[in-house]
């Protein structure tokens, strides 16, 4: 199904439905096509991807690792774990970089295969430096940006902050729509999200 999305789909905006309070996220293709649907109930459950006639292509267990999940088949056949790539060390470097958000980075038998990287923003260590005000954490601009897509340390796509998702392959564009669905998984549930 992504093999035909024209290098590009759209996360859009999730809606509540059912009696169990499930959130439904549309993703359409290039020319605004309903091609699949993340039904999301809670942090514990996961994420069911689901084709518009309701067939389940995919379902994401919370992982091993807090904040994790897993699922079968990946982009390339075997089992994969999406997560969040930064350590404490790296993030308080990251911070002072002025880096957006984490990485998040898609692993298939001990490799990564996909990585979303967050943007950097140069003026922040000088702005902590002159003013001393963490105020550079909070910024709009922190809020909203768009994360690279990489494969082997390549660009190959971006995921902007409007849930607009654009990569070169389709291998790329299925392992970063992966990643996508972490990132809103844990924006919906997460236990200190809101």
């Amino acid at each position: 199904m992504l093999a035909n999305a024209g290098g590009r789909v759209t996360l859009g905006k999730s809606s509540k439905s059912g009696t169990a309070g499930e959130k439904i996220v549309p993703i359409t293709d290039a020319s605004g096509v309903s091609i699949l649907q993340l039904h999301m109930i809670s942090w514990d459950a996961g994420v069911v991807v689901r084709m518009p006639d309701n067939t389940e292509v995919i379902k994401l267990v919370p992982g091993a690792v807090y904040g994790s999940l897993e699922g079968a088949p990946g982009p390339t056949g075997k089992s994969f774990q999406i997560r969040w790539a930064n350590s404490i060390s790296t993030t308080c470097s990251d911070f002072v970089s002025g880096k957006a958000g984490y990485d998040i980075q898609m692993i298939e038998d001990g490799s990564e295969v996909v990585r979303l990287v967050s943007a950097t923003h140069w003026w922040v260590l000088p702005f902590l430096t002159a003013t001393f005000c963490l105020g550079a954490c909070c910024v709009h601009c922190m809020q909203n940006h768009a994360m690279q897509v990489k494969v082997k340390g390549a660009d190959v796509g971006v995921l902007q902050s409007n849930g607009v998702l654009t990569a070169d392959e389709h291998g790329a564009l299925s392992g970063a729509l992966l990643c996508a669905i972490l990132t809103r998984w844990s924006k919906e549930y997460a236990p200190n999200a809101g």
